[in-house]
Parts: structure tokens; sequence; C-alpha cells
């Protein structure tokens, strides 16, 4: 899925979006409670309000969820969306400063996301 600023995404993939987001924030919250080999994803499913079918929707397993990384994917597909005669370094820099360039400000707030008030 390509991630938009969030102005130009449609409702459905804003509310892909912030279905993920609740999936990651719950399950970090579950993880710090109880530890994460004692966190199902059961559980994370229901602190989000959505089935476990709907989790591995999003994420193919619970470390995935952990591991996975948005920004990642982000990278990815604007790599793909560069021009074919465009160097490697050339295509990584572009795709770095589409992807970079995508974010708001509030998503670039690393410590609001770790430290939230």
């Amino acid at each position: 899925m390509t991630e938009l600023p969030i102005a130009s995404q449609g409702l459905r993939e804003r509310k892909k979006a912030r279905t993920r987001a609740s999936l990651r924030e719950h399950a970090l919250r579950l993880f710090r409670e109880q530890g994460y080999q004692r966190t199902t994803v059961e559980q994370i499913a229901a602190a989000a309000e959505v089935s476990p079918s709907t989790f591995f929707r999003y994420f193919p397993t619970k470390e995935d969820l952990v591991l996975q990384d948005d920004m990642d994917t982000r990278m990815v597909e604007a790599f793909e969306r560069q021009p074919p005669g465009l160097g490697p370094v050339a295509a990584v820099r572009a795709a770095a400063r589409e992807v970079f360039g995508s974010y708001s400000e509030a998503d670039l707030d690393v410590p609001a996301l770790i430290h939230p008030q």
C-alpha cells in the first residue's frame, strides 16, 4: 500500500492507517504490561476492537507487528517508482526525498510518538 500525505488519502486509506496504528499502539502497550511472550494476537485484536483475522490482514505474524515498519514499505515503493535510467544511488536519494516529503511534521516528531502527553 502506498502511503500518501494524509490530506490526499481517501477515507478507506485513512481508516486502514488508523487501524494499523491502533494495532501497533495496543500491542506495544500490552507488551509493556504483560510481556511480549504472554501477549496473544487475540488480546491485541480485542484491545484494538478488531477481529484476529483483521489483525492478520495487516500483519502476517505478531513478530511482523514489531519488525515491520511503514517506512520500509514506503521506501521500496518510492524506489520502484524511480525512472529506470536513474543510477542506484540517485534512485535511493530520490526515493528518500519522496518518502520524507510525504510525512507531516507530526509524523516526524519522534519524541512525541515515544512519550505522548
